[in-house]
């Protein structure tokens, strides 16, 4: 009935991340009761997946047995503060690996080419194309020791040379170390003052980021995986299921990511400070195999930049 959907939504309220691995052959009530306080609870969308799987499973019933009463299982979604574009369709592991094959090889008389960059900040840092475009190499500085990136409005929006808002918050951000380790901030370091990406140019809506978004697109297609709902975004995507891997605060992971959640707001999230427990947060986002799949891709680089 309808007062049991609301029990079981609440109580998927209380499920771990991860419950079947951190928990193992333990039924769901008492995974709830067993839950570590530092083990954080599923996100909302994922709540809502469920909710969505038991009404369809429901329905089914339904249709194979006239006698069924469907209950009544209807707006008990949360509501998920996540932007319908924030929806997740990630990369997996093997597709990461190939879309960075074809941004080390993108613009081949550079090393390694700036697609090859832009991709790997949207996957160790979340950021939307946009705010990777107007990144500055200004932005690149230096705070409590340790390198970081000093996300801002961008020039377009602060100088109303670009209609609509930013979804942008500006914020101070550690460098995660595996960019640190492939070499980007020498990258900007070699680059001219102003732009980081200044090859990108500003299209008629006045945002830089429509050739990112159309190689990210021609490369999805030409993979074959035309449909398949992934785009550029989907590196925000992958990066927000790695955030959720960590088992960070809800806080911790609206300021990385720059999501603006229900109760996670406060006099430092959306300013320049950075607080320094945010440094090793960072690098709790980890992707299995692929910082040394990126070495590799930029070691055949290497070979075969020597070779010509």
């Amino acid at each position: 009935d309808r007062h049991g959907g609301i029990a079981f939504r609440n109580a998927l309220e209380k499920v771990p991340t991860n419950a079947a691995k951190r928990y193992p052959n333990m039924p769901i009530l008492q995974v709830i009761e067993a839950r570590s306080p530092d083990h954080q609870t599923i996100s909302i969308s994922h709540l809502n997946g469920h909710l969505r799987n038991v009404r369809q499973f429901f329905r089914m019933c339904a249709r194979n047995d006239s006698t069924f009463i469907v209950p009544n299982l209807e707006k008990l979604d949360l509501v998920d503060p996540v932007d319908a574009i924030d929806k997740r369709y990630p990369f997996t592991s093997g597709k990461l690996v190939k879309v960075f094959t074809q941004a080390t090889t993108y613009q081949p008389d550079t090393h390694p080419g700036p697609m090859f960059w832009i991709c790997a900040i949207g996957l160790y840092h979340g950021f939307r194309a946009n705010e990777i475009a107007t990144l500055k190499t200004t932005d690149i500085i230096e705070d409590f020791g340790t390198i970081c990136i000093d996300l801002k409005i961008p020039d377009e929006v602060v100088k109303g040379e670009r209609r609509g808002k930013s979804k942008t918050i500006p914020r101070r951000l550690p460098m995660h170390p595996v960019l640190i380790d492939l070499g980007f901030p020498e990258y900007v370091a070699s680059r001219p003052e102003g732009l980081i990406f200044s090859d990108l140019p500003k299209s008629k809506d006045g945002y830089r980021s429509r050739k990112i978004s159309d190689w990210a697109t021609e490369t999805v297609n030409s993979l074959g995986w035309k449909g398949q709902k992934l785009s550029y975004h989907s590196f925000r995507h992958t990066f927000l299921d790695a955030l959720d891997d960590a088992g960070l605060p809800e806080k911790w992971k609206a300021y990385l990511g720059g999501w603006k959640l229900s109760g996670a707001m406060n006099k430092n999230y959306g300013s320049k400070e950075m607080k320094e427990y945010i440094i090793p947060a960072i690098g709790k986002i980890k992707y299995p195999g692929i910082p040394s799949a990126l070495h590799d891709l930029l070691k055949q680089r290497d070979v075969t930049d020597a070779a010509t």
